[in-house]
C-alpha cells in the first residue's frame, strides 16, 4: 500500500486528466497509464480528479471512468500526427478547466489537440498548472509523420515552453526534448506494470486444456507471443518471416487488432504458415496473463517505442523476450540477462536463430524469466510510476 503523504494546504487540489484515446477498457500503454493515475488519485486525500476523453465520431464505446467526454474529429488512427491539422477543441478544453476549477491539467503528448489548445489558453498568470506526458514519437513512414516532425519543431516548441513540467517515458526522449524544456522542467518516469495482475501462474496444465482448441498447443510445441497494435511501426511482417524459418514445433500467437490485420492474415495464408500463426484479436488482461503462463518466449520486432509496455508485461510474467535494440526497449531489457536484443528490427534471420537457441535451453529461459520478473518488480511497477507522478504534481503546485 502506498503512503498517503499530506500536502501543505487542507483544500484538495483538483487534477484534470485529458486523453485522446479509446475507452480505458481498451488495452494500450496510454490507457493503462491514465487509468492507473486516475485510480490512484481517487484514493489520495489531497487530490480530486476529473477525466476528459476526446474520442472520434466512429468510436461508439463510452467510457465509464469519464465524467466528461468530447465526441470530436479525432481520427481512428491516432498513432501518427495527422490530427494536428484538424480543428480546435479549445472551447471544450477551456470549459473543462474553468468549470472544474482545475489546479493542474495533465495531457498525453504534444501531438494531442488538447495540448496544443492548452498552450493557447495558458498565460504566465494562469491559475492552473500544465503537465504533459510524452509517451512516444513516431518514426518516418508516411506524409503525416513528416508533417508531425515539422509540427514538433514549430508548434511543439511552444507547447513545451508553456508546460510547467514534461514527463517522458525514456531517457532518449529526455535528451531529444530537453533543448525545448530546460533541464529542471523534464523528468523520466517509466510506465508501470500491474505486477499483481501480470505475474507467473502455476496452473499450466489447466490453462493448456482451456486454450488447446484455440491454439493447438501440445507439450512438444513452443509458443511465441506478440501483444500489441497491428500497425506498421510494430513491424509484424518480420515475425511472420521469422516463422517461415522455424519448424512446425513453433507457433506464434498474435494478440491485438489494427489496420494491418488484413495484410498480415493474407501474408500468413499465402506463405502457408497460417496453421502456425493464430490471430486472437484483442483480449482482456486476465487472458493475456494466462497466455504468458504457457509462453516460451515473448517476441517483438517493433521499429520504435516510447516504452514497450508489452515487453515489460512479459518480463513481469517471468517470460524472457526476443526483441530489437531500439529506444523504448533498451531501457527495459538487458541483453543476455532477461532477453535477447536483435540489432536490426527487420533481421528475421537473427530473430529465428535466437528464438531457436533459447527454445532449446529451458534452464537459460528460466533464469532469464526470474531476472525479468525481479527487474519489473523493482523498476517498472505501478507504485513507482504513480508516486513519482504525484510527486511531480506536488512540486509543480509548490512552485
Amino acid at each position: 500500500m502506498r503512503p498517503m503523504a499530506a500536502i501543505g494546504a487542507k483544500k484538495r487540489k483538483r487534477i484534470g486528466i485529458i486523453y485522446e484515446s479509446f475507452s480505458l477498457e481498451r488495452k494500450s500503454g496510454i490507457n493503462v497509464y491514465v487509468k492507473a493515475i486516475y485510480n490512484a488519485l481517487k484514493e489520495e486525500r489531497d487530490f480530486s480528479v476529473k477525466l476528459l476523453r476526446v474520442r472520434s465520431n466512429s468510436d461508439l464505446i463510452s467510457d465509464e471512468y469519464c465524467e466528461e467526454e468530447l465526441t470530436s474529429y479525432m481520427p481512428d488512427v491516432i498513432h501518427n500526427y495527422s490530427h494536428f491539422l484538424l480543428p480546435t477543441i479549445l472551447p471544450a478544453v477551456h470549459s473543462f478547466i474553468n468549470n472544474n476549477r482545475l489546479d493542474i491539467v495533465h495531457t498525453q503528448g504534444i501531438q494531442c489537440p488538447s495540448s496544443r489548445d492548452i498552450s493557447l489558453i495558458k498565460k504566465d498568470n494562469s491559475k492552473f498548472k500544465f503537465i504533459l506526458t510524452q509517451h512516444g514519437f513516431p518514426a518516418r513512414h508516411d506524409l503525416a509523420t513528416l508533417l508531425g516532425e515539422t509540427y514538433l519543431a514549430v508548434v511543439g516548441r511552444e507547447i513545451l515552453r508553456k508546460a510547467d513540467h514534461v514527463i517522458v517515458v525514456n531517457n532518449f526522449m529526455k535528451k531529444l526534448m530537453m533543448p525545448y524544456t530546460g533541464r529542471g522542467k523534464i523528468s523520466v518516469i517509466y510506465n508501470g506494470v500491474d505486477t499483481r495482475l501480470f505475474r507467473p501462474l502455476k496452473n499450466q496444465d489447466e490453462l493448456r486444456r482451456k486454450w488447446k482448441s484455440k491454439l493447438g498447443i501440445l507439450e512438444d510445441k513452443y509458443l511465441l507471443l506478440f501483444v500489441g497494435r497491428l500497425s506498421p511501426e510494430k513491424n509484424i511482417f518480420t515475425l511472420l518471416r521469422m516463422m517461415q524459418l522455424l519448424d512446425r514445433r513453433f507457433k506464434l500467437a498474435i494478440v491485438g487488432d489494427g489496420l494491418m490485420y488484413g495484410p498480415l492474415f493474407t501474408f500468413a495464408k499465402v506463405t502457408k504458415i497460417d496453421d502456425r500463426v493464430v490471430f486472437l484479436g484483442e483480449l482482456p488482461h486476465r487472458e493475456i496473463v494466462e497466455l504468458y503462463s504457457m509462453t516460451t518466449l515473448g517476441v517483438s520486432a517493433t521499429l520504435y517505442e516510447g516504452f514497450s509496455l508489452s515487453v515489460a508485461e512479459a518480463l513481469a510474467c517471468g517470460v524472457p523476450v526476443v526483441c530489437p535494440r531500439v529506444q523504448g526497449v533498451l531501457e527495459i531489457v538487458d541483453d543476455g540477462e532477461d532477453g535477447i536484443l536483435i540489432r536490426d528490427s527487420r533481421d528475421y534471420k537473427s530473430f529465428a536463430r535466437e528464438v531457436k537457441r533459447l527454445a532449446k535451453n529451458p534452464e537459460l529461459r528460466r533464469e532469464m524469466g526470474y531476472n525479468g520478473r525481479r527487474k519489473v518488480e523493482r523498476n517498472f511497477n505501478f507504485d513507482n510510476m504513480i508516486n513519482q507522478t504525484i510527486n511531480i504534481y506536488r512540486r509543480v503546485l509548490r512552485a
